[in-house]
Parts: C-alpha cells; structure tokens; sequence
C-alpha cells in the first residue's frame, strides 16, 4: 500500500469508529431510533432479472416480493 492508502484507510477507520461510539451514546440516551420499516418495502420487485437471480442460486430462499 501507498502511504496515501494508508492515510486514507485509517482515516475512514477512526471515522467508523468515532460514528460507533457516537451511536452507541444516542442509543443509550435514547436519542437513536429505529426506523420502522415492513420487509415488503425493501424487498425487490418481481422482475425477470430477479427470477433469473433466484433460479441460478440453488438452495437458497428468497422471499418473494407480493406482485406489483
């Protein structure tokens, strides 16, 4: 690695860190609140390309999304 790339990955390094802290104190006072989100929200679509993806992916299931 470059000097550069090093610099930059410990900064985003320490920066994860700092937004885990950061995160860990608001959700101990209260002040970090889940969102509420229903699965069928972020679920994809039911598309050709999705069927492809989940024909070629053997013995895993997907949830399926309710149809648009």
């Amino acid at each position: 690695m470059t000097r550069t790339e090093k610099i930059r990955l410990l900064s985003n390094l320490a920066f994860v860190q700092v937004r885990e802290g950061l995160d860990t104190l608001r959700s101990r006072l209260g002040l970090l609140k889940p969102a509420q989100l229903e699965l069928d929200v972020v679920l994809p679509s039911n598309t050709a390309l999705v069927e492809a993806l989940n024909s070629k992916t053997p013995g895993i299931e997907k949830p399926r999304a309710p149809p648009s």
